[in-house]
């Protein structure tokens, strides 16, 4: 087993690599040295700890770019897990990202069906095992050194390209582990072009980011939003200013 799952990170990282490089030279990515660091630093962190990426959404094109990206530079990844919309994850809804979800397990990479805020449709009881196996699956993993878990904390895709308000999910990762690491890689893509620029944060663990005299809100899904607007603020600052939307002036 374990050389089945060494063979599928040595796989994982050169198919990634090589998915990096193409789209760098399609796209013209802009992607500084800063960056760079920044992700060297994460994959170092990732030798004892556990590490959470979380990116903007803006275009069909994020993940692509966030996986070859990431996992181009995280090379001591061990395990990754993330959520995807289960719209996307239906193979009769949408049968080219399903069948790539489904390829990524090969890879390591483990994908989580959630139902999303903006899907209509009815999964009765099914909804509740996602969202049991969702939370289950992420404390498991993410107590482990090594573990990444990639998510976009909007919850659907912003259409103006503005960012929304996050949802409560990111703000909960730290009951599962309190020394995580949070990563933010923001994506902004030209006006009137496909054309994007990435850019990634320092990672940071909860206790970097919070001053001390901070008071957290003592119920559970308050303080989970107010953790998830503090990572978002992160991300914001990191964007052109149109691009801020809900965080423009936070």
């Amino acid at each position: 087993m374990e050389k089945v799952t060494h063979f599928a990170h040595e796989l994982r990282h050169i198919a990634a690599a090589k998915m990096w490089n193409r789209l760098l030279q399609q796209l013209g990515l802009e992607f500084s040295e800063e960056s760079q660091r920044n992700l060297i630093h994460a994959n170092n962190l990732l030798k004892d700890n556990s590490l959470v990426v979380y990116i903007n959404h803006t275009s069909m094109k994020d993940a692509e770019l966030a996986i070859s990206m990431v996992f181009s530079f995280l090379t001591n990844a061990k395990r990754i897990i993330g959520p995807a919309g289960m719209k996307h994850y239906d193979i009769n809804r949408d049968p080219k990202n399903a069948m790539l979800f489904r390829l990524l397990k090969s890879l390591g990479i483990t994908i989580l069906p959630i139902a999303q805020q903006d899907d209509d449709r009815d999964y009765g009881y099914v909804e509740e095992q996602m969202r049991t196996k969702l939370r289950d699956t992420t404390k498991s993993t993410m107590e482990l050194p090594g573990s990444v878990d990639g998510i976009a904390p909007e919850g659907t895709r912003s259409r103006d390209g503005k960012l929304l308000q996050a949802k409560r999910g990111i703000g909960f990762l730290d009951g599962y582990n309190p020394d995580l690491f949070y990563l933010p890689v923001a994506i902004a893509y030209r006006e009137f072009s496909g054309q994007p620029s990435i850019f990634v944060g320092k990672p940071l663990c909860l206790k970097d980011m919070i001053a001390e005299e901070t008071e957290l809100p003592n119920e559970p899904k308050e303080k989970a939003q107010f953790l998830a607007d503090l990572h978002m603020q992160r991300l914001a600052g990191m964007l052109p200013e149109h691009m801020r939307g809900f965080y423009g002036e936070r």
